[in-house]
Parts: C-alpha cells; structure tokens; sequence
C-alpha cells in the first residue's frame, strides 16, 4: 500500500511514487520501495536534505532510509521550482 500525501512520478515514460525521500514502484501485488531513480523530479526536497556545493553549483543530499545518498539539483520545471535526482556530482 502507498503511504498518505504520495506523489506521482515519472521517469522514462515509468511510473513511480514518491513520499519524503521514498520512492515506490508498482510490482505484483502491490508496491515495492526502490532507489531513486535519476531523473525524477519532486516539488518538495526530503525532510533532513542537506545543501552541498560543488563546482559552483548547489546541490542536495539526502541519505534514505536504506542508507543510499541521493542527489537533487533545483531546476525550473513547469514553471516552477523543482529538484531533479541526478548523479553524485
């Protein structure tokens, strides 16, 4: 079952669902948490996410609950403010 307050989304054509910093994917029977796969974009950053900087550029860092860090970079999506998963930078 998916958590209250989870968001649609999609990378590649995929669908996952996302929920502060956990990502779901559809599997038999239900549900499975995965990592996060790079190229999501979600409107709020996982609670506890930590600002790096690294050649001059802001990212953010945050260790989910398998102990995995995940990377955003902000970006402009839709006309408004998001943050994409990407590679360690």
């Amino acid at each position: 079952m998916l958590p209250p307050r989870y968001v649609p989304v999609y990378v590649g054509g995929n669908p996952f669902y996302y929920n502060e910093g956990v990502y779901y994917r559809p599997s038999a029977g239900g549900y499975e948490v995965v990592s996060a796969p790079y190229g999501a974009i979600v409107y709020q950053l996982p609670p506890g996410s930590q600002t790096l900087n690294r050649g001059g550029e802001t990212y953010y860092r945050y260790r989910d609950t398998a102990g995995n860090e995940v990377y955003y970079q902000k970006i402009m999506y839709q006309g408004r403010m998001a943050f994409m998963v990407v590679s360690e930078p």
